[in-house]
């Protein structure tokens, strides 16, 4: 289970990092080895939020644009709305900001959230508010937007230590 956990993170990561030339890329190369199309595999894998978080992803439609501060607070304004200042979580609004909104205008939601939510960071947000796949899939696009280097440093530790590697996931980063 926890393996399963961190594969969501990992992969999550792996699509936000991407520009959408390398999503077009990765999906066309899938397509070639599997002869299936990527975004119907995952589509069949999972469900609920966690679908729609990962084949969001693999449209490839983040904005490659600047910063808006304007659009930035509006946007953590949002993020808080569907989380910690309702009751249960829209996810779906997660969804649509941290899918579609470039890496620079993130970092900028981030500081704006943690002004709203009265110090609070979005990644402890997550994790009150969210569960299983869908969780480990948003804090993996948080964790890769804020520092993609140390998330892919922290992941290969975890994949090397202890008793033996873990093969597969060292690999697979």
């Amino acid at each position: 289970k926890q393996w399963y956990q961190r594969r969501v993170a990992i992969t999550a990561g792996v699509l936000v990092g991407g520009t959408k030339q390398d999503i077009a890329e990765i999906k066309d190369a899938y397509t070639k080895k599997y002869k299936k199309s990527l975004e119907e595999d995952i589509a069949d894998d999972t469900s609920g939020a966690l679908k729609h978080v990962l084949v969001s992803l693999l449209q490839g439609n983040r904005c490659e644009e600047g910063v808006s501060h304007e659009q930035a607070t509006k946007d953590a304004k949002e993020l808080f709305n569907a989380g910690k200042g309702m009751w249960g979580t829209k996810e779906s609004t997660f969804n649509k900001i941290l899918v579609s909104r470039s890496p620079a205008h993130l970092k900028r939601v981030f500081n704006e959230y943690r002004t709203i939510a009265s110090g609070d960071d979005i990644e402890n947000a997550i994790k009150g508010e969210m569960s299983g796949d869908t969780k480990n899939a948003f804090l993996g696009i948080v964790r890769v937007i804020k520092d993609a280097e140390m998330y892919f440093a922290e992941e290969l530790y975890k994949s090397m230590k202890g008793i033996g590697t873990n093969d597969d996931k060292l690999i697979r980063l």
